[in-house]
């Protein structure tokens, strides 16, 4: 199979992006699960032998965006862990039981964010649509990118000339 390379470092992640939720042995787990979901959002424009093909602004966004994306995903797993060893007994947790016996889940956020954080299909979607929020169309130079476009051409579709 493929050998997935990361194109982000933790010293990217400390320096450039400021983050701070991750340590070096958390950024190692969530970075290339995040850079492999650009890639396939990408159809794989985006990966670690290609991002130097683009402007320094395009190859900072797409940077930045997976350092995002590892922060949710670590965010996922702390949720999910817990989530797990409350059920199983193993701690208390931030998890309650309210009388129906459905877990409710006290973080201070929102229960839209519960959902998205909790539910696999919601959680993909939030993560997709980060990446829609960072790789939305740019005009660099002159040349606009759209690297989430299913259309492989850089050419203008029939659409562009409506909007």
């Amino acid at each position: 199979g493929l050998v997935f390379k990361m194109f982000i470092t933790y010293e990217y992640y400390t320096e450039t992006y400021k983050g701070d939720k991750l340590t070096q042995e958390q950024f190692a787990k969530q970075a290339p699960k995040a850079c492999s979901l650009i890639s396939d959002a990408t159809m794989l424009r985006i990966s670690d032998s290609t991002i130097n093909n683009y402007p320094l602004q395009i190859i900072d966004v797409v940077k930045r965006c997976a350092c995002d994306l590892s922060e949710k995903y670590y965010d996922f797993d702390q949720i999910y862990n817990n989530i797990t060893n409350v059920v199983s007994g193993k701690s208390n947790g931030n998890v309650l039981f309210d009388r129906s016996g459905l877990a409710e889940i006290r973080y201070g956020y929102s229960e839209g964010i519960i959902k998205k954080f909790t539910d696999p299909v919601e959680f993909k979607r939030f993560l997709l649509d980060t990446i829609h929020e960072y790789l939305r169309p740019q005009l660099v130079n002159g040349i606009v990118y759209n690297l989430t476009s299913k259309v492989m051409s850089n050419s203008k579709c029939c659409l562009c000339s409506i909007i």
